[in-house]
């Protein structure tokens, strides 16, 4: 185990951290548009927020327009034991996503 984690264990694929993938691109989508002083208003809609980023920097366009699909992770997957939660594969791509957006935007 290291630090709490099965050896082999995908980080950010626990079911019940698969919504920090979501957390991560919008705070980080957020932390570019305070970088360059651009106000926001308090959301988790990866669209809305995406939308003022490529407004800024138009090169961030289909990266954006990708994670936007991460905004379901805010809150069908919060919870843990909740009814659904996603496939293994998709938290694995939804954190190689949130990634992409981090490299991109910090």
């Amino acid at each position: 185990m290291i630090r709490g984690r099965p050896r082999g264990a995908v980080v950010g694929a626990h079911p019940w951290r698969r919504d920090r993938n979501q957390q991560a691109a919008e705070k980080a989508l957020k932390a570019f548009l305070t970088w360059r002083d651009v106000p926001f208003r308090k959301t988790h809609d990866l669209a809305e927020i995406g939308q003022q980023c490529i407004a800024v920097d138009r090169s961030l366009e289909a990266l954006c327009r990708s994670a936007e699909g991460l905004t379901t992770f805010a809150w069908i997957f919060r919870y843990p034991g909740e009814p659904e939660e996603p496939a293994l594969v998709d938290a694995v791509r939804a954190l190689a996503l949130a990634r992409d957006v981090y490299n991109a935007a910090c």
